[in-house]
């Protein structure tokens, strides 16, 4: 019989939230989408409908986090990280193999949610001021959230570069 295993908070950073990220940007495209998260901000929680946001938070999660390995984790390795090759043959033993699953929970997860957000965070960025034609600097408010969105988007560059150079040295 197949196990699953139970959905930890590791998981959850580094797909359901990216991955809620770029699913609230597509209620710009969406009108389905758009009324599904509109019930839920006006607090019409409703079993089914939250979880079709969930399962499509997931989903896209993971297709961002491929989106990830495909186009961030290259111009990461041309910035200067040195992409390092898994020798699986260390799994073998026990020890390497308990402090290579401790590896993934606590650096690796971190790295592919700062990579994920930062690309979740764009597609929604781009949604919202492109096809949602929401203003970009008219307002005192909308330069603010202008400012946090590129300073949130460096930081997780920033953030995600490093995470990552940090699991490449673990290896």
């Amino acid at each position: 019989m197949v196990q699953f295993e139970p959905l930890d908070f590791g998981i959850f950073i580094a797909f359901i939230l990216p991955g809620s990220v770029a699913v609230y940007g597509l209620r710009y495209v969406s009108p389905r989408i758009s009324a599904l998260w509109s019930m839920l901000e006006s607090g019409q929680i409703i079993v089914g409908p939250l979880i079709l946001l969930a399962v499509a938070a997931l989903a896209a999660g993971l297709i961002v986090s491929a989106l990830r390995v495909v186009v961030l984790e290259p111009i990461f390795c041309l910035t200067g990280v040195q992409e390092k090759e898994l020798n699986y043959q260390k799994l073998a033993n026990p020890d390497h193999l308990e402090l290579f699953k401790e590896m993934i929970e606590n650096v690796y997860r971190y790295a592919q949610f700062y990579g994920n957000m930062l690309l979740a965070l764009l597609f929604c960025t781009f949604l919202r001021y492109l096809v949602g034609n929401a203003s970009i600097c008219q307002t005192t408010a909308d330069k603010i959230v202008s400012l946090a969105i590129i300073g949130s988007l460096i930081t997780l560059f920033v953030a995600g570069r490093k995470s990552l150079k940090d699991v490449y040295r673990h290896l």
